[in-house]
């Protein structure tokens, strides 16, 4: 579902629904042109963990408006192909590290990537002290109030 316009340049009468995968050819979109003004429309057949962007336009008696902005979504999130690479920890002082990595891709992740680090922090008898846990949507984390010396990823 989506709002009208509230601007519209006229009378709205229909409304076109275009849809393809992210980041592919225009010309690989698939339009529907929707003859009634109901604000709403089930896209079906979709393959899953795949993302896709849509966008719609309306139409008057005078003919098409502004195209919208597209809108990226997933039909059902699946497991991620890979794992993120290039891990690295940078020391920011000795109770702070800075953890980053390449994110994924929207293609590679199969939805909206989020990114779970576990960083533990270990005694010198590497005997576990405390586990801190971050879910982070960024490609970076910065724990701070670490114990000096003692954190392994």
């Amino acid at each position: 579902m989506w709002r009208p316009s509230l601007q519209p340049n006229g009378v709205i009468t229909s409304y076109e629904v275009m849809y393809q995968i992210y980041e592919r050819d225009y010309s690989t979109a698939v339009h529907t042109r929707l003859e009634s003004i109901d604000r709403s429309y089930t896209i079906k057949n979709l393959d899953p963990g795949t993302p896709y962007q849509v966008r719609i336009v309306a139409f008057t008696s005078v003919g098409m408006g502004v195209l919208g902005e597209y809108v990226v979504f997933f039909s059902g999130e699946l497991a991620p192909t890979k794992a993120p690479e290039n891990l690295q920890a940078t020391q920011l002082s000795s109770t702070r590290v800075n953890i980053t990595w390449t994110p994924l891709s929207l293609i590679e992740a199969r939805g909206f990537p989020q990114y779970k680090v576990v960083l533990s922090q270990l005694s010198q008898q590497r005997r576990q002290l405390d586990t801190n846990t971050v879910i982070t949507n960024n490609s970076f984390s910065v724990f701070t109030n670490l114990v000096s010396h003692t954190c392994t990823l």
